[in-house]
């Protein structure tokens, strides 16, 4: 039957997908000998790939023709096959409890499924795939609602946080502005691959299928991390800008203010906008107004606007 010749011919592969499940399946839980079936699975996995990497050298060359003058290379299926090793490699680190390097295979595998769909809707759009022109056309006609929605929200939550009309500092609205774009895009980035996905489904065979799955693992786990990280970037993008634009301290007549965690908007004036960051574990902004005591010398006082406590990129409690 074709069926059982189609397991035949891919047994490896087969196998190498079912380790790659198992791992992921048994993260949560406990049991004897876990440790062991890890280790066992692990170096299956090993030999494995060496020995999908030996077929697919094998059919590189296969690939490796001359049509018309052209010579064709099918790389992503090598990208592919790393993308689902890297993949496994991180289920099998996470069941070691090996959190710290599985974050550096987490990265490796991100950035594989990243070139990996580069190349596959590269040349999607060089075949001119209808979806993918329907998309451009699509994108072309609503970016510009898009930046002008998302932009006058992203200033608006930024006046709500420093009562401040970011528009006054030019470099911090653009990357303001940017963040929350790049937010927007990761938050539409996997409904659109889903749709992708349930269109293209029955049109994609072999590692154009896997590579569209991959690529809707990637996008999901990057969607939770942007939504867990977003007071992250929130105050990654102010780090930035306003060490680039802001003043390192503010003057209330003869008085000078400093501190190494401030950054201060205006110059000799009497209310200046302070925004602080990892000052006593904290980040928000102030407003700092000049005012004269009864002797008439300069002094100031500070108004909180908006705090919350700094930000983790990942718990203590996940390390090693």
């Amino acid at each position: 039957m074709k069926i059982f010749k189609e397991i035949k011919e891919n047994i490896y592969l087969i196998v190498f997908l079912l380790l790659l499940t198992f791992n992921f399946l048994i993260v949560n839980f406990n049991f004897p000998l876990k440790y062991e079936i890890v280790i066992l699975s692990f170096f299956i996995i090993i030999i494995l790939f060496c020995i999908l990497c030996f077929k697919m050298g094998y059919s590189f060359l296969r690939f490796l023709v001359i049509d018309e003058d052209e010579i064709k290379v099918d790389y992503s299926k090598f990208l592919t096959l790393l993308s689902c090793f890297s993949f496994l490699l991180l289920s099998v680190l996470i069941n070691l409890n090996k959190v710290e390097v599985a974050r550096y295979v987490l990265l490796v595998f991100i950035i594989l499924v990243l070139f990996n769909g580069i190349l596959f809707f590269y040349d999607l759009e060089r075949k001119g795939n209808k979806f993918i022109s329907r998309f451009w056309f699509f994108l072309l006609s609503v970016i510009s609602i898009v930046y002008f929605v998302v932009s006058a929200i992203a200033a608006s939550f930024f006046m709500k946080i420093s009562n401040m009309d970011i528009t006054n500092s030019p470099f911090l609205e653009l990357i303001w502005t940017f963040s929350s774009m790049v937010f927007i895009f990761f938050l539409v980035l996997q409904p659109l691959l889903y749709i992708f996905f349930l269109k293209m489904a029955g049109k994609l065979k072999g590692s154009r299928f896997i590579t569209t799955v991959l690529l809707l693992a990637a996008a999901t786990i990057v969607l939770s991390l942007v939504l867990r990280w977003i007071p992250n970037f929130m105050v990654l993008a102010l780090d930035i800008s306003t060490d680039y634009e802001w003043r390192v301290s503010a003057h209330c007549g003869q008085l000078e203010i400093s501190e190494p965690q401030e950054r201060y908007f205006g110059f000799h004036v009497d209310k200046y906008t302070v925004y602080f960051s990892d000052r006593d574990g904290k980040w928000g902004f102030e407003e700092l107004r000049c005012t004269k005591d009864e002797l008439g010398d300069d002094r100031y006082i500070r108004l909180p606007i908006d705090g919350s406590s700094m930000p983790k990129w990942f718990n203590d409690s996940e390390k090693e």
